[in-house]
């Protein structure tokens, strides 16, 4: 991938979407500590509220799958932000010619430092913390979303293959 290269607006377009996403992060993580535990644990009650309407769940039982279900919901938020990371910026690296492994290794690599600076952010906020498992997880949304990425570019390219119509552009 060479980047010396003048950008198209396509790029440039893709490159507005990351950094959208990164700064959605960083706002994230600028959160102090409680204010962030605060936030997860309003959309994990939120979840079991929902479930209470389908199955009848009582109320001490609810606090406590509040406190059972808010550290998962925490790692599956931290999973699926940067599920969306990896396709964006797969999605960017795929402007460029070169082999696919490369750009999917850039792509996991730039999540990767993305997720450990953030981390490192995190450390400096007051009640929060730097840790490698988020680190670890995060990368993992990164790969998952560099692959559903190749997952839907490899239908799509065969769609267009059969002739398959998609859009008025075609």
């Amino acid at each position: 991938m060479r980047l010396k290269e003048k950008l198209s607006k396509k790029q440039i377009i893709y490159l507005i979407l990351i950094a959208i996403w990164m700064i959605a992060i960083f706002i994230f993580s600028n959160q102090p500590g409680t204010q962030s535990e605060n936030t997860s644990e309003s959309v994990t009650s939120k979840v079991i509220n929902i479930a209470s309407q389908i199955i009848n769940i009582e109320q001490n039982t609810k606090e406590s799958l509040i406190q059972i279900l808010d550290p998962i919901i925490r790692k599956l938020a931290h999973f699926t932000i940067y599920l969306i990371g990896g396709f964006l910026i797969m999605n960017f690296a795929n402007t460029y010619k070169a082999k696919e492994t490369t750009k999917i290794a850039y792509s996991i690599i730039a999540g990767m430092i993305y997720a450990g600076t953030d981390e490192l952010h995190q450390y400096f906020i007051e009640g929060r913390s730097c840790l490698i498992t988020d680190v670890f997880i995060d990368t993992l949304g990164v790969a998952t979303g560099v692959y559903i990425f190749l997952l839907m570019f490899t239908i799509y390219k065969k769609i267009k293959n059969k002739g398959i119509k998609l859009d008025n552009n075609n």
